[in-house]
C-alpha cells in the first residue's frame, strides 16, 4: 500500500552494512561488479507508521558473490589443424574476465607448453620442444603440442548437504577423471579449509583422521561430463588424496572454505578447486515435555509435547520429531512416534524396569531436514497396573474385543504408530505379570490359572500377534517399530504361551520384516541400522525358541484341541524354514552394507565376513556356542556361519545331536565346487556329557589303581576323572590291549577330561590311582608316601560322534571319517572334528554303560542279612508302630472333617445371601461358656440382628477351639462396620473370653476381621466389636505368644500329628506319613555318607560337648543326610498342602 516503507541493508561477512543505493522497492537490484567475493547478508524491512500501533517486519536471507569462471579459447580463424615443417605458426587466444571489463587482464599469468606426442612429462627440463612464453597471450612456434585443460576434479564422498553435519565426518577425495594417463600418474594435493570470516586457514594436524583408509571403494560421479569412475582412496590426511574432517571439529552455524591444490611437475599445476558450505546448527528456540511422568501401564496415558522450535538457515520449517523409550538398565530404546507431528496422542507406555524402581528413560529428538538432532530426556516411571490377575486378564480381554477403544480407536483411525506403541504397552503388562504373581498382587493359585485357561496368556499372546501381523514395514520407522513389537510379544521365557498358529503368523510377519530390510535398508539411518539388522535377527531367534518349546511338549496345541505330534511337527518345519529364510535374508544385507556381523543370543550366534580378493587368509569364528576354523576360501565373496542352540531341524522326530548346531554357508561363489567343498576345516561345539559313576574304596592290586576297560569302534571317546576328595592328586594311565603299569603305558594324564580315537580291534585300558601312593616293588606299601591309600573319584565316558544333516532324507546322519573325522586334541567339553565338506553339523553323544554285577550284589544274601541284623530289626519295629498308629488317626481325621465344616446357625432359614464365620475362643482354661452368645451385625446395607452362635449340633465354644458357621441373610449387608455381642442364657453364665471373629462375604470373597480384648460377661451391656485395622492385625495383644503357639501346633510337621486345631489339606495321616518318610530317608542319607573320609587323621578328631562326644565324620553325615532330606520332605510337604479339596455337596437354593 502507500503506507507501508521498504529498507533494504546489505550486510558482509564482518557484520558492517555495505554502502549501496538500493532504492525503495520489493525489487533488488545490485548493479553489477558492485559487490566483492563473498558471503552477504541481505535485510529487507518492510514497516507502517500510519496505523497505531506502527508495524513492521524483517526477512533475512544470504547472498553468495563467486568468481566467474574465466574462459579461454583459441582464435579458430587463425589456428590451422595442421602446419608442414619448418612453417610458423600463430595460435591467438581468446581469454576474458567476466568480472571485469572485456579486455582487462589484470592479473592473469599464461603459460604455454608444446611437447611432441611421444615425449613424457617425467623430464620435464630436457624435453626438446618445450617453450615457455611468460605473462603475455602470444604466439607458439616451432612445433605442434597439446595443451591440457584443467585435469583435476574434487568430489564430496560424505556429508555433502549445503548445510553440513557437524556430528559425523567430513570427506572430500580429489582426483583425476580426464585424460589421467602416466603424464598425470604422480599427484601431489594440498588441502586448505577456514572460516569465511578469517583470513588464515586453520591447521588441519588435529582435525583431519590422517593416516587411515575411509573406505574401501568409493563411486565417484560426474555428471557434467557423464562419468562415474571407481577409486580406492590413499590414505587420509590433508596432504593426500582423501580429506577427513573429524566430527565435532568445525564451529556451528559458521560458513566454510575448503580448497584443494593438485600439481604434477613444475610444468603441470597447481589446479586449485574450492567450495563454501554452511555449517548446520540444530533446531533451537523450542522446548519438550512429558506429562505425567509417573503412572500406570494400562491406566495413565502419556503425551509427550513439543513446542517452538525453528530449523536454522531455512524458510520453511521441516522439523521431525521422535519420541522413544527405554527401559533403564537395558540397551535398546522403544520407538513411540516419529514424524512432523509436535504433539503425540495420549498413549499407554510399557512398564519400567523393574530392577530400577520401573523407571524408564524417555527421549525426545527433534530433527532438522540434514539430520542433525537434539535430544531430551526425562526419567518416567510406569507400574504395573495395581490389578488382580483375574481383572487384567478382563482388562485385556475388553481391549483385544474392542469392548474398550484404548486399542480400537487407533487401529479404527489408521494410527500405526499409536496402535503399535499401546501393542507393545499390553505385551509389557503380560510379561511383567508373568515374571512376578507377587508384582501382580494374584495368588500363586490365580497366577497358575492365568497361564492355563482358554481364556489366558495363549489366547491373548495370539491377540497380539495377529494384530501385529497386519501392521505396514513400508518405512525405517515402521519397520523398526513392528520388529520390537513382535519380538516383545514373544518374549524367550514366555514361549510356552504363543500356539503354533501364532508362531506361523509371526514366522510370515518376519520374513515380510526381513524383505522390506533389504528393500529399504539404504534409506534407515547408519545408527538405526546398527541395531536394527541384528534386532530383526533376535526376533526369528524368539519365534525359533517357541517352535523347540512346541515340539518339546507332550502334544501340540493346535486350535484349542490336542492333536498328534505330526501336524505339530509339519508346522514347526514351516516356522522354522520361514524363520531360517530370514535370517539369511537380514544377514545378507548386513554384509553388503558392512564388511562383518556378529549377532549373539542365549540361542544363537550368527556371524559374517566379507573377503578380500584373494581370500588366501584363515577366518575363525568364536561363540559360547562353539567355533569353527575356516581354511582360505578363494573364489567366494563372503562367508557366513550360524551356531544355534536349538536345532533347526526340530520337525525331525529323533535328534541324535547333543549338542548346539553349526551351520556354515559361503556366497557368491564362482564355481559350484567353491561352494560345496573346501580345504578341510576344524569346528568343535560343547557336547553334553554322560552321567558318571562314583568311585570310594580302597584298591587291591599291588599298584594301588582301579582299572576301567572299553571297546570303542567309531567316534572320539571322553573319559573324565574327578577327584571326591580334592586333597587327592589322580593319575591316569591308558593302554590299548592291556593293563597299562608304571612303565608301560600310552598316555598319562592328570585328572580331568581327555579324548581318545577309535580302536576297533581293541579294548583300552584305563588305571586310576593316586600320584604319590605307590607300592614298592616287594608289593609294600611305603607308609610315608601313602598314608591314606583310599580312592574316591568320579568316572564317566562319552563317545561323541560327527553328526550331519542329510538333507536328502531330512534326517541326521554318521558321515565316513572322510567326510568328517574326529580330531583327538580337542579341549575339555568341546570335541574337535575336522571335515571337508560345508552345510550343518553338531555332535552326536552315545553314553557307555557302566555295568553292575548283579551276581555280586546278591551273593551271600542271607549272610548280609545277619550282618545287618539292627537294622533289619529297627525297619520292622518302626512298621509295626506305624500300622496302629496310621489306623487310629485316620478315626481322627474324620473327627477333624465334622469339626472343620462349616455349619449353619441354629436360627438360619438358608436364605439369599450367605456368610462364612470363624469364631475364635481364647486358649486359656476357663474361656469358654456354658452361656447362648447373641451376635448383631451392622452392615453398611443393612442390620441383622440378635443371631445364635451356635450350630446346635456339635459342642461350640470351648477354650481354644475355632468355630466354623454359615449364616445366610434375606438382604446383603454391604461392607461389615461393627459387630455386637451378648451373653444369656440360664444362670449362672460363665464369662466368654473371645478372641475374634472372622467374616467372609461369600459374594464378593471379602472378609471382615473383628478383634476382641475383653471377656464377655453374661447379661451385661452388648461388647462392641470394631472392623480391625492392619496395625491392629500386626500388633495385637500376645501376638508374639499366639504366633509361636499356633506355628508350634499347626505348621510343626510332628506336632501336628497329635494337635492341629486349624483347616488344611494336610490331613494328621498324611502328616504322619510325611514324618515315617522322613525317618527313613534320613536312614537311608546317612547310610550313604557312613564312613565318608573317616580314615583320615581329620575325621577321627571329636568335639566333646559336656558328656556328648561327636566326631567330624558323624557332623559330616548328618549335615550332608540334612541336604539330601529336607528338599525331599519339603517337597512332598508343599504338595499335599497345595493338594485341592473335596468339595463339599451344598444347597445353594434359597428356602422361604
Amino acid at each position: 500500500t502507500s503506507n507501508t516503507y521498504w529498507r533494504w541493508r546489505v550486510l558482509n561477512a564482518a557484520g558492517a552494512e555495505v554502502s549501496l543505493s538500493l532504492g525503495n522497492s520489493f525489487l533488488l537490484q545490485v548493479p553489477n561488479r558492485t559487490l566483492w567475493y563473498g558471503l552477504y547478508k541481505v535485510v529487507l524491512n518492510l514497516s507502517m507508521f500510519a496505523v497505531t500501533p506502527p508495524v513492521s517486519a524483517e526477512f533475512v536471507f544470504y547472498l553468495k558473490i563467486t568468481k566467474t569462471p574465466l574462459t579461454l579459447s583459441f582464435n579458430n580463424e587463425s589456428t590451422p589443424a595442421s602446419a608442414a615443417y619448418n612453417e610458423t605458426v600463430r595460435l591467438e587466444l581468446s581469454p576474458r574476465d567476466w568480472d571485469v571489463e572485456d579486455g582487462n587482464l589484470t592479473g592473469m599469468a599464461f603459460r604455454w607448453i608444446c611437447l611432441q606426442e611421444a615425449e613424457l612429462p617425467s623430464l620435464p627440463d630436457n624435453v626438446a620442444t618445450r617453450i615457455s612464453i611468460p605473462d603475455i597471450p602470444a604466439a607458439l612456434a616451432n612445433g605442434i603440442g597439446i595443451f591440457m585443460e584443467q585435469n583435476e576434479m574434487a568430489t564430496c564422498v560424505s556429508n555433502c548437504a549445503e548445510r553440513v553435519r557437524g556430528s559425523i565426518p567430513l570427506v572430500y577425495l580429489a582426483d583425476c577423471t580426464e585424460n589421467c594417463g602416466t603424464k598425470f600418474s604422480g599427484l601431489s594435493f594440498v588441502w586448505e579449509m577456514r572460516k569465511v570470516t578469517d583470513i588464515n586457514y586453520e591447521n588441519l594436524d588435529d582435525v583431519t583422521e590422517s593416516g587411515k583408509s575411509f573406505i574401501k571403494e568409493i563411486n565417484i560421479s560426474f555428471p557434467k561430463r557423464n562419468t562415474i569412475i571407481t577409486k580406492t582412496p590413499f590414505c587420509s590426511g590433508f596432504t593426500s588424496r582423501t580429506l577427513i574432517r573429524k566430527p565435532n571439529t568445525m564451529t556451528l552455524g559458521i560458513v566454510y572454505l575448503i580448497r584443494v591444490s593438485i600439481s604434477s611437475y613444475g610444468q603441470e599445476g597447481p589446479v586449485t578447486v574450492k567450495k563454501t558450505f554452511l555449517m548446520n546448527m540444530p533446531a533451537s528456540g523450542g522446548n519438550c515435555t512429558i506429562n505425567p511422568t509417573a503412572g500406570y501401564a494400562m491406566i495413565t496415558k502419556y503425551q509427550i509435547s513439543c513446542w517452538g522450535w525453528q530449523e536454522f538457515n531455512a524458510t520453511s520449517n521441516s522439523l521431525k520429531y521422535e519420541y522413544r523409550i527405554r527401559p533403564k538398565g537395558t540397551k535398546q530404546t522403544i520407538l513411540l512416534f516419529y514424524g512432523p507431528t509436535a504433539v503425540s496422542p495420549p498413549v499407554l507406555l510399557p512398564v519400567g524396569s523393574a530392577t530400577h524402581g520401573f523407571r524408564s528413560d524417555a527421549y525426545i529428538n527433534v530433527i532438522d531436514s540434514v539430520g542433525d538432532k537434539i535430544a531430551f530426556i526425562f526419567d518416567v516411571i510406569v507400574y504395573p497396573p495395581p490389578i488382580p490377575a483375574s481383572v487384567l486378564l478382563e482388562k485385556l480381554t475388553a481391549i483385544f474385543d474392542g469392548s474398550n477403544d484404548d486399542l480400537d480407536r487407533h487401529l479404527q483411525s489408521g494410527n500405526q504408530q499409536a496402535a503399535a506403541t499401546t501393542v507393545v504397552c499390553l505385551a509389557s503388562v503380560m510379561n511383567a505379570k508373568n515374571e512376578d504373581a507377587e508384582g501382580a498382587n494374584a495368588s500363586a493359585e490365580k497366577t497358575e490359572d492365568y497361564y492355563s485357561r482358554n481364556d489366558g496368556g495363549q489366547p491373548l499372546r495370539s491377540n497380539i500377534i495377529s494384530i501385529v501381523a497386519n501392521f505396514s514395514v513400508d518405512t525405517p520407522e515402521d519397520l523398526e517399530q513392528v520388529n520390537y513389537a513382535l519380538k516383545n510379544a514373544i518374549p524367550v521365557d514366555r514361549v510356552n504361551q504363543v500356539t503354533v498358529e501364532s508362531q506361523e503368523s509371526a514366522a510370515e510377519k518376519l520374513s515380510e520384516i526381513s524383505h522390506s530390510f533389504g528393500r529399504i535398508g539404504d534409506k534407515i539411518p547408519a545408527d538405526s541400522r546398527a541395531f536394527l539388522g541384528p534386532d530383526i535377527v533376535l526376533t526369528g531367534s524368539n519365534i525359533w525358541v517357541a517352535s523347540e518349546s512346541t515340539v518339546n511338549s507332550s502334544a501340540a496345541s493346535v486350535n484349542g484341541s490336542s492333536h498328534n505330534d505330526t501336524e505339530a511337527q509339519s508346522k514347526v518345519k514351516r516356522v522354522t524354514e520361514t524363520v531360517l529364510a530370514a535370517i539369511d535374508s537380514v544377514t545378507d544385507t548386513l554384509l553388503n552394507s558392512s564388511s562383518t556381523y556378529s549377532i549373539s543370543d542365549d540361542s544363537l550366534s550368527a556371524q559374517g565376513l566379507k573377503l578380500n580378493g584373494s581370500g588366501t587368509e584363515n577366518v575363525t569364528f568364536q561363540s559360547s556356542f562353539g567355533e569353527v576354523v575356516l581354511p582360505s576360501t578363494a573364489g567366494c565373496e563372503s562367508v557366513k556361519v550360524l551356531f544355534s542352540r536349538p536345532s533347526p531341524y526340530l520337525w525331525q522326530n529323533e535328534n541324535s545331536v547333543s549338542s548346539p548346531v553349526l551351520m556354515i554357508g559361503k556366497q557368491g561363489c564362482r564355481t559350484r565346487r567353491a561352494i560345496d567343498t573346501t580345504d578341510s576345516f576344524e569346528f568343535s561345539l560343547p557336547a553334553t556329557t554322560g552321567s558318571r559313576i562314583v568311585v570310594n574304596a580302597t584298591p587291591t592290586d599291588r599298584w594301588l589303581r582301579f582299572y576301567h576297560s572299553v571297546n570303542v569302534t567309531s567316534g572320539l571317546l571322553q573319559v573324565t576323572v574327578l577327584p571326591l576328595n580334592q586333597k587327592q592328586n589322580l593319575k591316569v594311565s591308558v593302554q590299548l590291549g592291556r593293563l597299562p603299569t608304571l612303565t608301560d603305558s600310552m598316555l598319562n594324564v592328570s585328572q580331568g577330561s581327555f579324548y581318545l580315537p577309535a580302536a576297533v580291534n581293541e579294548s583300552y585300558f584305563i588305571a586310576v590311582g593316586r600320584a604319590d601312593c605307590n607300592r614298592d616293588a616287594s608289593g609294600d606299601v611305603t607308609a610315608a608316601s601313602c598314608p591314606d591309600p583310599v580312592l574316591s573319584y568320579e568316572f564317566g565316558l562319552s563317545l561323541f560322534v560327527c553328526s550331519m544333516w542329510d538333507s536328502s532324507l531330512g534326517v541326521w546322519i554318521t558321515p565316513s571319517e572322510d567326510v568328517c573325522r574326529p580330531e583327538p586334541s580337542s579341549v575339555a567339553s568341546k570335541p574337535r572334528f575336522v571335515s571337508n565338506l560345508f552345510g550343518s553339523f553338531g555332535v552326536g553323544l552315545n553314553v557307555l554303560p557302566n555295568l553292575i554285577d548283579f551276581g555280586t550284589l546278591f551273593e551271600n544274601w542271607q549272610g548280609k542279612l545277619a550282618d545287618s541284623a539292627a537294622v533289619v530289626a529297627t525297619v520292622v519295629t518302626l512298621w509295626i508302630i506305624f500300622i496302629p498308629i496310621a489306623v487310629w488317626l485316620r478315626h481322627v481325621d474324620k473327627k477333624d472333617l465334622e469339626k472343620f465344616k462349616h455349619l449353619p446357625l441354629v436360627d438360619d432359614c438358608q436364605r439369599q445371601f450367605r456368610y462364612l464365620m470363624d469364631v475364635y475362643t481364647d486358649k486359656y482354661k476357663g474361656c469358654s461358656t456354658t452361656g447362648t452368645p447373641l451376635l448383631s451385625i451392622v452392615g453398611r446395607n443393612h442390620l441383622e440382628a440378635c443371631r445364635i452362635l451356635s450350630d446346635g449340633v456339635r459342642e461350640n465354644l470351648r477354650s481354644g477351639d475355632i468355630d466354623h458357621f454359615t449364616m445366610t441373610t434375606a438382604k446383603h449387608l454391604g461392607d461389615i462396620m461393627q459387630l455386637s455381642v451378648t451373653l444369656e442364657g440360664t444362670r449362672p453364665v460363665f464369662p466368654w473370653t473371645l478372641r475374634k471373629i472372622v467374616i467372609t462375604d461369600q459374594l464378593y470373597n471379602a472378609t471382615y476381621v473383628f478383634v476382641n480384648s475383653e471377656p464377655i460377661v453374661g447379661f451385661d451391656p452388648p461388647v462392641i466389636l470394631k472392623l480391625a485395622t492392619k496395625e491392629l492385625l500386626a500388633f495385637q495383644p500376645r501376638f508374639v505368644k499366639l504366633n509361636l503357639q499356633r506355628k508350634f501346633q499347626d505348621d510343626h510337621l510332628w506336632m501336628s500329628v497329635f494337635k492341629r486345631d486349624t483347616d488344611t489339606n494336610f490331613s494328621r495321616l498324611q502328616r504322619f506319613g510325611v514324618c515315617f518318610c522322613l525317618l527313613f530317608m534320613t536312614m537311608i542319607a546317612n547310610a550313604m555318607f557312613y564312613g565318608v573320609g573317616e580314615e583320615s587323621q581329620a575325621a577321627s578328631d571329636t568335639i566333646s560337648i559336656g558328656p556328648i562326644k561327636l566326631s567330624i565324620n558323624t557332623l559330616f553325615t548328618s549335615i550332608m543326610g540334612g541336604l539330601v532330606v529336607i528338599p525331599v520332605s519339603a517337597a512332598v510337604t508343599i504338595f499335599f498342602l497345595k493338594s485341592e479339596r473335596k468339595p463339599e455337596p451344598e444347597n445353594d437354593e434359597p428356602v422361604d
